[in-house]
């Protein structure tokens, strides 16, 4: 068996491993691992059929010829494990000590802080507890199913014609369109639970619903809606945080292809009443947490070093 990170090192170097951020049976929380081997139990999938354990900063191997070829690269390349997508978005959003926190606005979205490696027994629905990139640090966070998704849904129903004659530069329409709008949408309410949802509300056959309508709204209101109620579902994740752990966070980054956008970053700013703020890179926070795994890996630099990078 192999995850996604496992399988792709393994197709680079033909070296078959597991590391500890996605979904595998290890953990170094004693309690949890017992719990993840009686669930491995419970399927009658036997553990002797689970590659070796590497954290994600371990060295795996060279690339193999093949790849090298496919790839354009020599096999000199040096390949080290990585991790799943949120700890590698994180590190790429500057988060490196317990307190940091980010949020990604791309097709789906989360809300994420990185916390002490001591894991709380109880938490809010929907919410995960997985380890970052360093292995001496936990994430704490929530999925929120449709972000980007949402709003190109909404484009597709209400404003299919303009994108047809505008192509990408309908997200330009649309924010002119919207900027005429009060916060709060006229009182148009909405959820955007178009996929089901995994935080705040943890159920896959949760529906996307719109309350209040009036003779009033327009198409303008339902985007507005729609988008303000993604961010409500982000505010409501970091009330989870504060009630599950007593804490409090200063500020946020903010990554994905949404952060292009300043109408939708002060959207946030405006719900969430939080400062925000973006890296350089926001539509490939993924790639920049991926390469400082592998200057750590390559000793280049340490964690506590990295935010500096």
């Amino acid at each position: 068996f192999a995850d996604c990170t496992g399988f792709l090192t393994y197709k680079l170097t033909g070296q078959l491993h597991m590391e500890l951020t996605n979904s595998s049976p290890y953990s170094l929380d004693p309690q949890q691992l017992y719990f993840k081997h009686k669930l491995y139990e419970a399927a009658g999938i036997p553990l002797s059929k689970m590659p070796s354990l590497k954290i994600c900063t371990s060295f795996v191997g060279y690339v193999t010829a093949e790849a090298a070829l496919s790839l354009g690269v020599s096999t000199d390349v040096k390949v080290f494990m990585g991790s799943g997508d949120v700890p590698t978005s994180a590190a790429g959003a500057g988060c490196f000590v317990p307190g940091d926190s980010h949020i990604c606005l791309a097709s789906s979205g989360w809300f994420s802080v990185l916390t002490e490696d001591t894991r709380l027994a109880k938490t809010s629905p929907g919410i995960y507890q997985i380890y970052g990139i360093d292995k001496n640090t936990l994430i704490y966070g929530g999925g929120v199913q449709s972000v980007g998704m949402l709003l190109d849904w909404c484009i597709n129903q209400l404003y299919r014609s303009e994108q047809e004659m505008l192509g990408d530069d309908i997200y330009n329409m649309i924010t002119r369109e919207l900027d005429d709008l009060p916060p709060g949408s006229d009182g148009l309410v909405a959820t955007p639970w178009l996929w089901g949802e995994s935080c705040p509300i943890s159920d896959e056959e949760v529906k996307a619903v719109f309350l209040n309508i009036s003779n009033k709204h327009d198409r303008r209101h339902f985007v507005k809606a729609a988008m303000e109620s993604v961010f409500y579902s982000l505010k409501w994740q970091i009330e989870y945080y504060r009630t599950d752990t007593g804490k409090e966070i200063s500020e946020l980054g903010a990554i994905g292809g949404l952060c292009r956008s300043d109408y939708w970053l002060q959207m946030a700013a405006d719900i969430l009443q939080y400062p925000i703020y973006v890296p350089s890179n926001v539509e490939h926070a993924g790639a920049v947490g991926a390469g400082i795994i592998a200057n750590v890996g390559l000793g280049v630099t340490t964690f506590s070093d990295a935010k500096n990078l």
